[in-house]
């Protein structure tokens, strides 16, 4: 059995990706579709309340494509650590963008990445 990646829905998204770098693909509800995929979201299944926690980080750690945008999240998700028990990711970022927004960006992020 052949595996043809141009059949397989990541080499649909990659090459939607660099024939598309000016846009950021599929919408749903505003976002692009790559960002319910990469909290492991259904499209369709998400609450109001988190569609706009997704829309917060999304225009937060937005960069020039969908590529920019996902690996800038994937690096302060590192940076932060991982979530406390009952917290999702989704809230995990955007408790660091609360306070990013309260102290100014180069403060929190100075407090929050600065080795012990």
């Amino acid at each position: 059995m052949e595996i043809n990646m141009n059949d397989s829905p990541v080499g649909d998204s990659t090459a939607r990706a660099q024939t598309n770098s000016d846009r950021f693909g599929e919408i749903f509800k505003g976002l692009p579709l790559e960002i319910y995929h990469f909290f492991n979201l259904p499209i369709g299944g998400v609450f109001e309340d988190e569609v706009k926690n997704l829309e917060t980080i999304f225009e937060y750690f937005k960069g020039k494509d969908i590529q920019e945008t996902l690996m800038s999240t994937k690096i302060a998700e590192k940076k932060l650590g991982a979530p406390h028990q009952g917290e999702t990711r989704i809230t995990h970022l955007n408790g660091f963008i609360k306070l990013v927004d309260s102290l100014g960006k180069d403060k929190a992020e100075q407090i929050m990445f600065e080795k012990a």
